[in-house]
């Protein structure tokens, strides 16, 4: 038995093993919702003042970060490096020249790891003594 403290202590791959289990638990949300938007077809009223609804400047915004979220959720799945870089003094996106020549090539060196020169997925090799993942006991 522990004492003394949380396991975790805040490191990367805490906070991506978290924002995955979030984001995939929005990407859920996200399906569901459509499965009821969907379903009020047969009320057209109903449907129409729903996607009224939808286009209200806050749940575009949503719509936005989920993307982002959905895009955050497929990538770390795939095993993929996902980080957030934030630049001082840029508050809306990268402007001053420096900074567009450093967000460049971090995309570049990403693309030529993960989509030029991928590594091919492989699966854990078996146990030796062909115990189970689980313990194998009887």
């Amino acid at each position: 038995m522990r004492t003394g403290g949380s396991p975790y202590r805040g490191r990367g791959g805490q906070w991506a093993f978290v924002g995955h289990r979030v984001s995939g638990f929005l990407v859920f949300l996200f399906l569901l919702l459509h499965i009821v938007d969907v379903s009020l077809v047969r009320w057209p009223a109903v449907y129409d003042e729903v996607h009224r609804l939808y286009g209200n400047v806050l749940l575009r915004a949503f719509a936005v970060g989920l993307l982002f979220a959905l895009l955050f959720h497929a990538l770390n799945g795939l095993g993929k490096t996902v980080a957030l870089y934030r630049y001082p003094n840029e508050d809306h996106g990268p402007a001053a020249r420096e900074t567009l020549l450093d967000l460049w090539s971090r995309w570049a060196a990403w693309l030529d790891k993960y989509v030029k020169n991928p590594q091919p997925v492989t699966k854990p090799a078996p146990a030796a003594n062909g115990a189970t993942r689980g313990g194998g006991g009887r």
